[in-house]
């Protein structure tokens, strides 16, 4: 039974740090040590996790370090993990009790895949189901790169990889404040074959302070600018596929721009119609783009009486 170093990266999350903590003590795989890095948090983190500490002093590594943001913080705990897999929880998500069990037999049965990853639960602040919630999980494996450029489909808690990955393509980028993950899982999709487990395995906590939800603006520019550096640092990439990945930015452009004009930022939006004509022409741009010329009130009445 192989080791896992689960690494929780933590930033006054003290609220819920404690379930997530359980959530991996309780787990049927027990071969794992819990790295917690504490990215400076200003809250309880500390005095909890040595109260968890002294009865699981054995499981439980703290590691604090001053506020840098994700990336940093995930790459602490990968530095300070010694398991031969790596898996990480955020701090306010919850895993089930077969979650390990269920994910590492897939290494053994496929001995090409490099990480494996899960379905999981949208529960609200309170740990409640969110019905219907907007975002899907594609349960692909494999080669899955390109259904990953099109599609931002893996949630960091849900993952599992083997060390020899990160040794190979390396961190996270400390320089991404957001989008950290998405960058990461492109890397790793591009070197390393998926494997998946069609269940839902934990429970993903969306609430307002998520800071990717924070600011759209930072965390869709940071998006795309990584999508339009994958392509430039994958040239090969890009020509085998480049309809659909031409599409993919150019949507996200214009889904940005849609959502600046509704903000009343006509410029901005401008902007990245702009961009998204670069990478393919649509009628809806076009309209777009003259819809950034009329004022805000004339523009806001035309949209409600096409309703």
């Amino acid at each position: 039974m192989s080791k896992v170093s689960v690494i929780i990266a933590t930033y006054n999350s003290a609220a819920y740090l404690k379930e997530a903590i359980d959530s991996v003590l309780a787990q049927e795989y027990k071969n794992f040590e819990i790295i917690i890095v504490d990215d400076g948090s200003t809250d309880r983190t500390k005095q909890l996790v040595e109260g968890l500490q002294a009865h699981n002093s054995q499981r439980i590594q703290y590691v604090y370090q001053q506020n840098q943001g994700p990336a940093p913080a995930r790459n602490s705990g990968i530095k300070h993990a010694d398991g031969r897999y790596i898996a990480f929880l955020d701090a306010d998500d919850i895993w089930l009790p077969d979650k390990l069990s269920k994910q590492m037999p897939c290494f053994a049965q496929r001995p090409q895949t490099g990480f494996v990853y899960c379905d999981n639960i949208f529960v609200d602040e309170n740990n409640r189901p969110i019905e219907n919630y907007i975002r899907k999980i594609k349960l692909l494996e494999g080669s899955i790169l390109l259904e990953l450029f099109n599609d931002f489909f893996i949630i960091t808690s849900g993952i599992v990889l083997k060390r020899e990955c990160i040794d190979a393509i390396g961190l996270f980028d400390e320089k991404l404040l957001v989008g950290e993950d998405y960058e990461f899982f492109l890397r790793l999709a591009k070197n390393y074959q998926a494997g998946v487990v069609r269940e839902r395995l934990f429970r993903r906590r969306v609430h307002a302070q998520s800071l990717s939800r924070q600011d759209y603006a930072l965390d869709a520019c940071n998006d795309i600018n990584t999508l339009i550096v994958f392509l430039k640092n994958n040239p090969a990439f890009y020509q085998q596929h480049r309809a659909q990945v031409s599409r993919r930015i150019a949507d996200y452009y214009f889904d940005f721009a849609y959502r600046l004009l509704d903000e009343g930022k006509n410029f901005l939006a401008f902007q990245n119609l702009i961009s998204a004509l670069r990478y393919k022409r649509s009628l809806r741009i076009f309209k777009n783009l003259l819809m950034c010329c009329l004022p805000y009130q004339y523009r806001k009445k035309i949209k409600g009486n096409n309703v």
